[in-house]
């Protein structure tokens, strides 16, 4: 178990930000510890699909900041979801590197993994998310594709879920995380929320600053719903 941060900091904007369907501005929002993808979905989200190319993780010597690709899906209903990686660095060492598939309690901060693979840089892995309106169930699957292993859990309830963030999410602090680690580029693949590709939901591009120094950069999304998350500065 451990504590999942969601806020995203947005350079500029006070208060808790309100996250609406928009047509992507031609330049990214600058946000304090978040790089990717924000979007809704009006219908709910009851499939998604998507792979991850793990990377390669190199800590500061000092402090413990972490590294957190994500596909986070939440809304109205009675848990969240999260598909992530962590990556937590101590004092210039990898301390945590696991995998997980979650259902995060919506009336709590806290969220118990489903599913756990200890998962390594140059790993690929696999998610998916489907509900059955015949059993009333969503259902949770993460692969890790390099070492042949699975993890999968279900829960009695249909979610439905309007909220998707897909990136790269660095903690902890309630600033800027400063230094944070280096990676090589993290790449989401194949990225489908009820069929359809990430690019189809109008996401608002975030990348990371540190004032007016990109730290960590978010490309366009392809054709296949695939995007890259490219390390930039400390």
């Amino acid at each position: 178990m451990k504590w999942k941060f969601r806020l995203v900091g947005v350079v500029g904007v006070a208060g808790t930000v309100t996250l609406m369907l928009s047509v992507p501005a031609a330049a990214a929002v600058h946000s304090k510890d978040f790089a990717g993808y924000i979007a809704t979905s009006a219908t709910g989200i009851t499939s998604f699909t998507g792979t991850l190319s793990l990377p390669t993780v190199t800590c500061p010597a000092t402090g413990s900041p972490s590294v957190e690709p994500q596909i986070f899906l939440s809304g109205d209903s009675l848990y969240s979801i999260d598909f992530t990686w962590f990556a937590g660095c101590s004092n210039g060492s990898l301390s945590l590197i696991a995998a997980e598939a979650d259902f995060c309690p919506n009336a709590g901060s806290f969220c118990s993994p489903i599913g756990a693979i200890n998962a390594a840089p140059g790993d690929s892995l696999q998610f998916a998310m489907s509900e059955s309106t015949k059993t009333s169930t969503t259902t949770l699957k993460l692969t890790d594709s390099t070492k042949k292993q699975t993890a999968s859990a279900s829960v009695h309830a249909l979610l439905s879920e309007t909220s998707i963030q897909a990136g790269t999410l660095f903690c902890c602090g309630t600033g800027n995380i400063t230094p944070i680690p280096s990676f090589t580029p993290i790449k989401f693949g194949n990225l489908k929320f009820n069929g359809a590709i990430l690019s189809s939901f109008s996401p608002i591009r975030y990348e990371m600053y540190d004032g007016t120094t990109l730290q960590a950069a978010t490309s366009s999304i392809s054709a296949t719903g695939a995007f890259t998350n490219t390390f930039k500065h400390v």
